[in-house]
Protein backbone atom coordinates (compact mmCIF):
# COMPACT_ATOMS: atom_id res chain seq x y z
CA UNK A 1 0.00 0.00 0.00
CA UNK A 2 1.57 3.13 -1.09
CA UNK A 3 2.06 5.93 1.09
CA UNK A 4 2.41 9.84 0.92
CA UNK A 5 6.03 9.96 -0.36
CA UNK A 6 7.79 12.93 -1.68
CA UNK A 7 7.21 11.71 -4.82
CA UNK A 8 3.81 10.37 -6.08
CA UNK A 9 4.37 7.15 -8.20
CA UNK A 10 3.82 6.47 -12.05
CA UNK A 11 2.38 3.98 -12.41
CA UNK A 12 0.94 2.52 -15.23
CA UNK A 13 -2.07 4.34 -17.23
CA UNK A 14 -5.01 2.41 -15.93
CA UNK A 15 -7.59 1.36 -18.36
CA UNK A 16 -10.09 2.97 -16.77
CA UNK A 17 -11.52 5.47 -18.57
CA UNK A 18 -15.22 5.56 -17.20
CA UNK A 19 -14.11 7.37 -13.91
CA UNK A 20 -14.56 4.88 -11.70
CA UNK A 21 -18.36 4.51 -12.19
CA UNK A 22 -18.41 0.73 -11.80
CA UNK A 23 -18.53 -0.77 -8.60
CA UNK A 24 -16.26 -3.56 -9.16
CA UNK A 25 -13.36 -0.83 -9.05
CA UNK A 26 -15.25 1.78 -6.38
CA UNK A 27 -16.84 0.03 -3.60
CA UNK A 28 -15.85 2.76 -0.97
CA UNK A 29 -18.31 5.26 0.99
CA UNK A 30 -18.19 9.22 -0.08
CA UNK A 31 -15.59 10.35 2.65
CA UNK A 32 -13.27 13.06 2.86
CA UNK A 33 -9.22 12.27 3.85
CA UNK A 34 -10.11 13.90 7.52
CA UNK A 35 -12.05 11.14 9.00
CA UNK A 36 -12.32 8.67 5.82
CA UNK A 37 -10.62 5.89 7.19
CA UNK A 38 -10.92 6.56 11.04
CA UNK A 39 -15.04 5.85 11.15
CA UNK A 40 -17.45 5.01 9.45
CA UNK A 41 -19.58 7.90 8.82
CA UNK A 42 -21.37 7.99 5.58
CA UNK A 43 -20.87 11.28 3.38
CA UNK A 44 -22.48 12.44 0.20
CA UNK A 45 -20.77 15.15 -2.12
CA UNK A 46 -24.08 17.52 -1.46
CA UNK A 47 -22.85 17.23 1.82
CA UNK A 48 -19.42 17.97 1.07
CA UNK A 49 -20.47 20.82 -1.29
CA UNK A 50 -22.40 22.24 1.81
CA UNK A 51 -19.41 22.17 4.35
CA UNK A 52 -17.32 23.76 2.32
CA UNK A 53 -19.49 26.43 1.83
CA UNK A 54 -20.25 26.62 5.55
CA UNK A 55 -16.61 26.85 6.41
CA UNK A 56 -15.76 29.73 3.57
CA UNK A 57 -19.08 31.43 5.15
CA UNK A 58 -17.19 30.47 8.58
CA UNK A 59 -13.69 31.82 7.74
CA UNK A 60 -15.27 35.25 6.78
CA UNK A 61 -16.86 36.07 10.22
CA UNK A 62 -14.11 34.72 11.99
CA UNK A 63 -10.62 33.94 10.28
CA UNK A 64 -9.50 36.94 8.16
CA UNK A 65 -10.05 39.47 10.81
CA UNK A 66 -8.70 39.09 14.14
CA UNK A 67 -10.94 41.25 16.16
CA UNK A 68 -13.50 44.18 15.90
CA UNK A 69 -10.38 46.73 15.31
CA UNK A 70 -8.33 44.77 13.63
CA UNK A 71 -6.81 46.18 10.55
CA UNK A 72 -5.43 44.19 7.43
CA UNK A 73 -2.13 44.79 6.37
CA UNK A 74 -1.17 45.20 2.17
CA UNK A 75 -0.16 41.12 2.78
CA UNK A 76 -2.92 40.51 3.70
CA UNK A 77 -5.37 41.82 1.49
CA UNK A 78 -3.70 40.64 -1.56
CA UNK A 79 -3.68 37.23 0.08
CA UNK A 80 -7.43 37.70 0.57
CA UNK A 81 -8.00 38.81 -2.67
CA UNK A 82 -5.28 36.41 -4.65
CA UNK A 83 -7.94 33.58 -2.46
CA UNK A 84 -11.20 34.93 -3.89
CA UNK A 85 -9.59 35.74 -7.57
CA UNK A 86 -8.22 31.70 -7.16
CA UNK A 87 -12.19 30.29 -5.96
CA UNK A 88 -13.81 32.78 -8.85
CA UNK A 89 -12.16 31.02 -11.92
CA UNK A 90 -11.65 27.00 -10.29
CA UNK A 91 -15.11 26.53 -8.57
CA UNK A 92 -17.69 24.97 -10.26
CA UNK A 93 -19.55 27.49 -12.04
CA UNK A 94 -22.81 26.48 -11.00
CA UNK A 95 -22.33 26.70 -7.47
CA UNK A 96 -24.36 29.30 -5.41
CA UNK A 97 -21.14 30.15 -3.43
CA UNK A 98 -20.57 32.12 -6.66
CA UNK A 99 -22.83 34.87 -5.67
CA UNK A 100 -20.69 35.52 -2.73
CA UNK A 101 -17.58 35.42 -4.46
CA UNK A 102 -18.80 37.87 -7.24
CA UNK A 103 -20.10 39.89 -4.37
CA UNK A 104 -16.76 40.19 -2.80
CA UNK A 105 -14.91 40.64 -6.32
CA UNK A 106 -17.19 43.79 -7.28
CA UNK A 107 -16.85 45.37 -4.02
CA UNK A 108 -13.40 44.75 -2.16
CA UNK A 109 -12.30 47.83 -1.14
CA UNK A 110 -15.77 47.91 1.02
CA UNK A 111 -15.78 44.40 2.19
CA UNK A 112 -12.17 44.58 3.25
CA UNK A 113 -12.70 47.52 4.77
CA UNK A 114 -13.24 46.39 8.46
CA UNK A 115 -14.77 43.24 10.03
CA UNK A 116 -17.79 44.42 10.78
CA UNK A 117 -18.17 45.26 6.61
CA UNK A 118 -17.01 41.69 5.29
CA UNK A 119 -19.47 39.59 7.79
CA UNK A 120 -21.96 41.82 6.43
CA UNK A 121 -21.46 40.50 3.28
CA UNK A 122 -21.48 36.97 4.40
CA UNK A 123 -24.78 37.25 6.19
CA UNK A 124 -26.04 39.23 2.98
CA UNK A 125 -25.69 35.94 0.79
CA UNK A 126 -25.99 33.53 3.82
CA UNK A 127 -29.49 32.82 2.94
CA UNK A 128 -28.94 31.67 -0.73
CA UNK A 129 -25.48 29.79 -0.49
CA UNK A 130 -26.22 27.85 2.84
CA UNK A 131 -30.11 27.58 2.26
CA UNK A 132 -30.32 27.72 6.24
CA UNK A 133 -27.93 25.07 7.32
CA UNK A 134 -25.63 26.20 10.27
CA UNK A 135 -23.47 23.04 10.97
CA UNK A 136 -21.43 21.03 9.47
CA UNK A 137 -22.56 17.42 9.01
CA UNK A 138 -21.45 14.59 11.28
CA UNK A 139 -19.66 13.46 8.58
CA UNK A 140 -17.55 16.42 8.74
CA UNK A 141 -17.50 17.28 12.33
CA UNK A 142 -17.92 14.07 13.68
CA UNK A 143 -19.66 16.21 17.00
CA UNK A 144 -16.97 18.53 16.83
CA UNK A 145 -17.49 22.18 15.24
CA UNK A 146 -13.62 23.05 15.32
CA UNK A 147 -13.23 19.90 12.84
CA UNK A 148 -16.37 20.15 11.24
CA UNK A 149 -14.42 23.48 10.26
CA UNK A 150 -11.06 22.05 9.26
CA UNK A 151 -13.18 19.53 7.17
CA UNK A 152 -14.97 22.22 4.91
CA UNK A 153 -12.04 24.10 4.70
CA UNK A 154 -10.37 21.05 3.28
CA UNK A 155 -12.83 19.70 1.09
CA UNK A 156 -12.83 23.65 -0.39
CA UNK A 157 -9.47 23.42 -1.07
CA UNK A 158 -9.20 19.87 -2.96
CA UNK A 159 -12.26 20.76 -5.10
CA UNK A 160 -10.48 24.44 -5.76
CA UNK A 161 -7.21 21.84 -7.06
CA UNK A 162 -9.47 19.93 -9.28
CA UNK A 163 -11.10 23.26 -10.45
CA UNK A 164 -7.37 24.41 -12.33
CA UNK A 165 -7.54 21.10 -14.31
CA UNK A 166 -11.29 21.43 -15.03
CA UNK A 167 -11.52 24.91 -15.37
CA UNK A 168 -7.84 26.58 -16.66
CA UNK A 169 -9.28 26.94 -20.29
CA UNK A 170 -12.13 29.14 -19.42
CA UNK A 171 -10.20 31.79 -18.20
CA UNK A 172 -9.47 35.37 -20.09
CA UNK A 173 -6.82 37.50 -18.89
CA UNK A 174 -4.41 37.52 -16.07
CA UNK A 175 -3.07 34.05 -17.58
CA UNK A 176 0.11 34.43 -15.58
CA UNK A 177 -2.55 34.07 -12.26
CA UNK A 178 -4.19 31.32 -14.04
CA UNK A 179 -1.52 28.59 -13.26
CA UNK A 180 -0.72 25.66 -10.58
CA UNK A 181 2.08 27.43 -9.73
CA UNK A 182 0.44 30.60 -8.89
CA UNK A 183 -2.70 28.47 -7.33
CA UNK A 184 0.11 26.35 -4.84
CA UNK A 185 1.39 30.02 -4.19
CA UNK A 186 -2.57 31.58 -3.13
CA UNK A 187 -2.90 28.52 -1.54
CA UNK A 188 -0.30 28.91 0.86
CA UNK A 189 -0.30 32.92 1.49
CA UNK A 190 -3.69 31.91 2.21
CA UNK A 191 -2.93 29.40 4.96
CA UNK A 192 0.20 31.54 6.16
CA UNK A 193 -2.43 34.44 7.28
CA UNK A 194 -6.12 33.10 7.86
CA UNK A 195 -5.60 29.62 8.09
CA UNK A 196 -5.06 29.70 12.86
CA UNK A 197 -8.38 28.78 13.40
CA UNK A 198 -8.14 25.44 11.05
CA UNK A 199 -5.35 23.98 12.08
CA UNK A 200 -3.72 25.90 14.87
CA UNK A 201 0.07 28.22 14.51
CA UNK A 202 1.92 24.81 14.22
CA UNK A 203 0.12 23.30 11.34
CA UNK A 204 0.20 26.80 9.85
CA UNK A 205 4.47 27.07 10.16
CA UNK A 206 4.50 23.22 9.05
CA UNK A 207 2.86 23.77 5.61
CA UNK A 208 4.76 26.86 5.81
CA UNK A 209 8.18 25.25 6.20
CA UNK A 210 7.24 22.59 3.49
CA UNK A 211 6.23 24.60 0.81
CA UNK A 212 8.90 26.90 1.14
CA UNK A 213 11.50 24.07 0.21
CA UNK A 214 9.49 22.92 -2.63
CA UNK A 215 7.62 19.88 -0.39
CA UNK A 216 6.86 17.27 -2.63
CA UNK A 217 8.70 18.53 -5.70
CA UNK A 218 6.12 21.29 -6.31
CA UNK A 219 8.69 23.94 -7.28
CA UNK A 220 9.14 21.17 -10.21
CA UNK A 221 6.35 19.51 -10.53
CA UNK A 222 4.40 23.00 -11.14
CA UNK A 223 7.15 24.13 -14.24
CA UNK A 224 4.45 24.23 -16.76
CA UNK A 225 6.81 26.46 -19.13
CA UNK A 226 9.90 25.28 -20.08
CA UNK A 227 12.60 25.79 -23.13
CA UNK A 228 11.22 22.50 -24.60
CA UNK A 229 7.68 23.14 -23.76
CA UNK A 230 6.41 26.50 -24.48
CA UNK A 231 3.09 25.30 -23.77
CA UNK A 232 1.59 23.81 -21.00
CA UNK A 233 0.92 20.28 -20.93
CA UNK A 234 -2.52 19.01 -20.39
CA UNK A 235 -1.19 16.46 -17.83
CA UNK A 236 0.57 19.37 -16.29
CA UNK A 237 -2.54 20.86 -14.67
CA UNK A 238 -3.62 17.61 -12.20
CA UNK A 239 -0.41 18.37 -10.54
CA UNK A 240 -1.99 20.66 -8.07
CA UNK A 241 -4.60 18.61 -7.13
CA UNK A 242 -2.22 15.43 -6.86
CA UNK A 243 0.56 17.72 -4.84
CA UNK A 244 -2.60 18.75 -2.38
CA UNK A 245 -3.65 15.13 -2.21
CA UNK A 246 -0.11 13.99 -1.26
CA UNK A 247 0.03 17.16 1.56
CA UNK A 248 -3.10 16.30 3.15
CA UNK A 249 -2.16 13.05 3.52
CA UNK A 250 1.20 14.01 4.89
CA UNK A 251 -1.04 16.52 7.32
CA UNK A 252 -3.40 14.26 8.51
CA UNK A 253 -0.20 11.88 9.54
CA UNK A 254 1.26 14.64 11.58
CA UNK A 255 -2.37 15.89 13.49
CA UNK A 256 -2.81 11.79 14.74
CA UNK A 257 0.51 11.66 15.88
CA UNK A 258 0.59 14.48 17.77
CA UNK A 259 -3.02 13.43 19.17
CA UNK A 260 -1.49 10.19 19.91
CA UNK A 261 1.75 11.48 21.24
CA UNK A 262 -0.35 13.92 23.70
CA UNK A 263 -2.18 10.95 25.39
CA UNK A 264 1.07 9.94 25.83
CA UNK A 265 1.18 6.98 23.37
CA UNK A 266 3.58 5.46 21.07
CA UNK A 267 4.81 6.46 17.79
CA UNK A 268 2.15 5.22 15.42
CA UNK A 269 2.87 1.74 14.00
CA UNK A 270 3.59 1.28 10.36
CA UNK A 271 0.00 -0.67 10.31
CA UNK A 272 -1.47 2.19 11.99
CA UNK A 273 0.07 4.90 9.51
CA UNK A 274 -0.79 3.04 6.43
CA UNK A 275 -4.55 2.81 7.89
CA UNK A 276 -4.85 7.07 8.12
CA UNK A 277 -3.53 7.25 4.34
CA UNK A 278 -6.54 7.74 1.76
CA UNK A 279 -7.73 6.21 0.04
CA UNK A 280 -6.81 3.07 0.85
CA UNK A 281 -6.36 0.02 -1.04
CA UNK A 282 -10.33 -0.91 -0.04
CA UNK A 283 -11.62 2.14 -1.20
CA UNK A 284 -9.80 1.94 -4.85
CA UNK A 285 -7.62 -0.95 -5.50
CA UNK A 286 -6.49 0.99 -8.84
CA UNK A 287 -4.94 4.32 -7.00
CA UNK A 288 -1.81 1.50 -6.45
CA UNK A 289 0.77 0.24 -8.78
CA UNK A 290 1.67 -3.25 -8.67
CA UNK A 291 4.68 -1.63 -5.90
CA UNK A 292 2.18 -0.19 -3.62
CA UNK A 293 3.17 3.52 -4.92
CA UNK A 294 0.17 5.85 -6.49
CA UNK A 295 -1.09 5.42 -9.62
CA UNK A 296 -0.90 8.95 -10.80
CA UNK A 297 -3.90 8.71 -13.21
CA UNK A 298 -5.95 7.07 -11.36
CA UNK A 299 -5.85 8.85 -8.01
CA UNK A 300 -6.85 11.98 -9.98
CA UNK A 301 -9.62 10.17 -11.48
CA UNK A 302 -10.62 9.50 -7.86
CA UNK A 303 -10.29 13.08 -6.50
CA UNK A 304 -12.26 14.26 -9.28
CA UNK A 305 -14.93 11.59 -8.56
CA UNK A 306 -14.86 12.38 -4.76
CA UNK A 307 -14.66 16.42 -5.26
CA UNK A 308 -16.17 17.57 -8.94
CA UNK A 309 -19.54 17.57 -10.09
CA UNK A 310 -20.66 15.05 -12.54
CA UNK A 311 -23.10 15.43 -15.30
CA UNK A 312 -22.44 18.21 -18.26
CA UNK A 313 -21.22 21.91 -16.98
CA UNK A 314 -22.79 25.37 -17.59
CA UNK A 315 -20.11 26.55 -19.29
CA UNK A 316 -18.64 29.75 -18.29
CA UNK A 317 -15.76 32.28 -19.28
CA UNK A 318 -14.41 34.25 -16.50
CA UNK A 319 -12.30 36.98 -16.72
CA UNK A 320 -9.07 37.61 -13.96
CA UNK A 321 -7.97 41.19 -13.32
CA UNK A 322 -5.07 42.59 -12.29
CA UNK A 323 -4.82 42.42 -8.25
CA UNK A 324 -4.93 46.43 -7.29
CA UNK A 325 -3.65 44.74 -3.67
CA UNK A 326 -0.96 42.69 -4.99
CA UNK A 327 1.73 42.83 -2.36
CA UNK A 328 5.68 41.42 -3.05
CA UNK A 329 7.87 39.92 -0.43
CA UNK A 330 10.99 40.75 0.63
CA UNK A 331 11.21 36.73 0.16
CA UNK A 332 10.67 37.10 -3.48
CA UNK A 333 13.85 38.24 -4.24
CA UNK A 334 15.70 35.88 -2.05
CA UNK A 335 18.84 34.12 -4.68
CA UNK A 336 19.40 31.04 -3.93
CA UNK A 337 23.55 30.65 -3.38
CA UNK A 338 24.10 28.56 -6.86
CA UNK A 339 22.63 31.18 -8.73
CA UNK A 340 24.90 33.81 -6.89
CA UNK A 341 27.80 31.73 -7.85
CA UNK A 342 26.27 31.18 -11.21
CA UNK A 343 26.07 35.13 -11.89
CA UNK A 344 30.16 35.82 -10.96
CA UNK A 345 31.27 33.47 -12.62
CA UNK A 346 29.28 35.35 -15.76
CA UNK A 347 30.86 38.25 -14.57
CA UNK A 348 34.42 37.34 -14.30
CA UNK A 349 33.60 35.68 -17.33
CA UNK A 350 33.05 38.59 -19.05
CA UNK A 351 35.61 40.36 -17.61
CA UNK A 352 38.43 38.08 -18.81
CA UNK A 353 36.77 38.21 -22.31
CA UNK A 354 36.77 41.92 -22.74
CA UNK A 355 40.44 41.43 -21.15
CA UNK A 356 41.84 39.44 -23.83
CA UNK A 357 40.00 41.53 -26.61
CA UNK A 358 41.64 44.73 -25.24
CA UNK A 359 45.53 42.86 -25.11
CA UNK A 360 44.44 41.62 -28.63
CA UNK A 361 43.42 45.51 -30.14
CA UNK A 362 47.01 46.92 -28.30
CA UNK A 363 49.05 43.84 -29.98
CA UNK A 364 47.84 44.94 -33.26
CA UNK A 365 47.44 48.81 -33.30
CA UNK A 366 50.58 49.28 -30.86
CA UNK A 367 49.19 50.96 -28.77
CA UNK A 368 50.16 49.78 -25.88
CA UNK A 369 53.85 50.56 -26.13
CA UNK A 370 55.01 53.80 -24.35
CA UNK A 371 56.29 56.83 -25.99
CA UNK A 372 59.22 59.34 -24.89
CA UNK A 373 60.49 62.52 -26.60
CA UNK A 374 60.57 61.05 -30.56
CA UNK A 375 61.00 57.44 -30.01
CA UNK A 376 58.67 54.58 -28.25
CA UNK A 377 60.10 52.77 -25.61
Amino acid sequence: KGTSSNGAGDGETSSLVTAFEDDEYLDRPNLDILGASLDGYKRTKSDLYDDAALSFMHALRLDIYSSEEAELSKEQKSAFVEWVDLLYWTLPPTWKLHTLILDLRTNIDMALSNRANLVRFAEQHSDVVLEGRTRWTKSCSHGRESEGYACGMWALLHICSLGVAERHKAVLGGMERATAAHAALTVRNYIQHFFRYVCGHQCQSDFMVMYDKCGFHHCKRFKQITKKNTKPKEESWKEFALWLHEVHNDVTLRLISAEAALHGRRKLTFEEQEAAIWPSTHACRLCYDEKGKWNRDNVFNYLRTEYWPGGIHNWRFVVLDKNDYEYVSPSTFRVEPWTLIRAGMIVIAAFLVADIARQRYLLRTGRYKKFDGDHYV
